[in-house]
């Protein structure tokens, strides 16, 4: 794991130490085992292991978090509650790691457009300082504009219920004929930034 998966594996860990059904069952667990705990995985462990590297991948946390899960079902498979909590944990453990790990496209891109802002607020917006210090001929200001989520959604949205077939026509040359969200990932910024705006100007159009 690198450094920045690490990070991420702490951030799992605290939202999940931190549940109150995990903290019920590792209290369980704990007492079950009160007389040999040396087989016991709990936070503290996984967190060390996370610091000290010695997790080689994602698998390998998900196995150690998710231990308490197996534990449960393994000795306390005729106790209802106990399964249905243990399994709402692993839900929440699958989730947390699958959001920060395997995120879908529109969550990528919601990342992506708030640390863009997070930069330009830190750095005193960098496009604007770029802009200023290039020939408008070379570089427009407007290009430079990260898009939204909601631009992208809005973008494939339009392309698929617009009655016009002229218009669908100029989004389709700009944009590659685009199918899905992925498509428009590969488009050049000022022609996805282009097809907003213009797309914006057809909602005005219309009202």
């Amino acid at each position: 794991m690198n450094k920045i998966e690490r990070h991420l594996c702490r951030e799992v860990l605290t939202i999940i130490s931190g549940n109150p059904s995990y903290k019920i069952l590792m209290s369980c667990i704990r007492n079950l085992c009160k007389d040999d705990t040396s087989e016991v995985i709990d936070a503290d462990i996984i967190k060390t292991r996370i610091m000290n590297g010695q997790y080689n991948s994602i698998s390998d946390f998900r196995k150690d978090l998710s231990w308490v899960h197996l534990v449960i079902k393994q000795y306390f498979a005729n106790s209802e509650l106990h399964i249905i909590v243990a399994n709402e944990v692993s839900k929440k453990i699958n989730k947390e790691i699958n959001k920060r790990f395997y995120p879908s496209v529109s969550e990528w891109l919601s990342k992506i457009y708030i640390l863009k802002k997070r930069v330009n607020h830190i750095s005193g917006n960098p496009p604007e300082s770029i802009s200023s210090s290039v020939p408008s001929s070379i570089l427009a200001r407007k290009d430079l504009r990260p898009l939204s989520p909601q631009d992208f959604s809005d973008i494939l949205r339009t392309i698929n219920t617009i009655q016009s077939d002229k218009d669908k026509s100029y989004l389709n040359s700009l944009l590659n004929t685009p199918k899905c969200e992925n498509d428009l990932i590969a488009v050049p910024l000022t022609n996805l930034r282009t097809a907003a705006d213009y797309i914006k100007n057809l909602e005005k159009t219309t009202v």
